[in-house]
């Protein structure tokens, strides 16, 4: 699908409206994906009254308004940023998770660094002629590769996050009055970053899909281009170089 619509930084047409779709795409799945998997907001532990609850994430946690001991209106607990649940460990505990847990967090880190620099590169890819077609391929190979991590985040209400999370292992042996005011200590319920999460796995597939059937939305050189720019000028001319087809002289 080509088009004449040119981007403010480019006097020439691009190639493809289409192709800009799938950057549009993988910006708001890293976006998205970011929040679901480094934020404390991946699944929540309510409490039986209140509106208090224990927000987790893959990485850390924190409380949303306020924990507090069943009856008493006393504030007893109380994170409002996320932290690290490195911050759990002591001389008197120190905190487990399960494989999965621990691999999710390395899947986790794999899709910020491979989906943030392909990111960032394919948003580059509208001011470069000529995007060669394999590379813009490969693009979409690595996007839908970073749908297959995001999905895999959601996993995460089947690992030790969601079934016995780490502040829950540490109410247990500091504070278990507090434990005591939760729903289901081994029960957790899905939080919003859960559901960026989903939404990131989906971006992640139509960013992945579409450079697979549409060519990259890089533009054609034009002839205002070759005198204009001394580097495109140095381009050969494709269209000159062809050879001519020689004419036939008529016979006598």
């Amino acid at each position: 699908m080509s088009c004449d619509v040119c981007l403010p930084f480019i006097r020439s047409p691009i190639r493809s409206c289409l192709g800009i779709t799938s950057i549009f795409f993988a910006v708001l799945a890293l976006l998205f994906g970011v929040y679901g998997v480094f934020t404390c907001n991946a699944v929540d532990f309510e409490q039986t009254n209140g509106d208090g609850a224990i927000a987790v994430g893959l990485f850390g946690y924190r409380t949303k308004t306020y924990t507090t001991v069943q009856g008493d209106t006393d504030t007893v607990w109380v994170s409002n940023t996320c932290v690290d649940y490195e911050r759990l460990n002591s001389d008197d505990f120190t905190y487990t998770m399960d494989k999965m847990a621990e691999s999710l967090q390395a899947l986790a880190i794999a899709l910020a660094i491979i989906g943030g620099f392909f990111t960032v590169v394919s948003c580059f890819v509208p001011c470069i002629p000529y995007f060669p077609a394999k590379v813009w391929k490969g693009m979409g190979l690595l996007f839908l590769i970073c749908c297959i991590f995001q999905g895999c985040s959601l996993l995460v209400l089947q690992s030790s996050i969601c079934d016995d999370n780490p502040v829950i292992q540490y109410l247990q042996e500091a504070n278990p009055v507090i434990l005591e005011t939760l729903n289901d200590p081994a029960k957790c319920t899905r939080a919003p970053g859960f559901n960026f999460g989903i939404a990131a796995t989906v971006f992640w597939f139509v960013a992945g899909i579409i450079p697979l059937v549409v060519p990259a939305p890089s533009y054609d050189v034009t002839e205002e281009d070759r005198v204009s720019s001394p580097a495109v000028a140095a381009e050969p001319d494709v269209e000159a170089t062809k050879p001519k087809p020689e004419e036939e002289t008529p016979a006598e």
